[in-house]
């Protein structure tokens, strides 16, 4: 009876440390990355469609704001530049897509170069 205690003993023991040094696996997500491309390029005529492609990584939704106070979350939308009142013959906008998952964001930002006068 006593070596069966003591074996008992010694096993417990040995079970305590082992599951004690045990990790737990942690999940490691990654940050999203916000990026995109322009096409045909970042300076365009007003009567040309301009196309965005997002180039983000380890993002799941997708907000773009392209200067003019409108907004898209498509995750590859495109913008007519066209129609509008400009105050000068050529006009920048700011184009800026934020990419975010799991609550983290991050920001790309470009410069479209319009040109409204032929």
């Amino acid at each position: 009876m006593k070596t069966t205690t003591k074996l008992f003993g010694i096993v417990a023991l040995f079970a305590t440390v082992l599951f004690a040094s045990c990790k737990k696996e942690e999940t490691v997500t990654a940050n999203p990355v916000a990026s995109f491309t322009i096409a045909p390029n970042d300076t365009i005529y007003s009567n040309e469609t301009i196309e965005f492609t997002n180039t983000s990584t380890d993002a799941d939704s997708y907000v773009w704001s392209f200067g003019l106070g409108d907004n898209s979350t498509l995750t590859n939308p495109t913008k007519y530049y066209g129609g509008i009142e400009a105050s000068a013959c050529e006009v920048d906008y700011t184009v800026t897509l934020t990419a975010t998952k799991n609550g983290k964001t991050s920001t790309a930002t470009k410069t479209i170069h319009v040109i409204y006068c032929s």
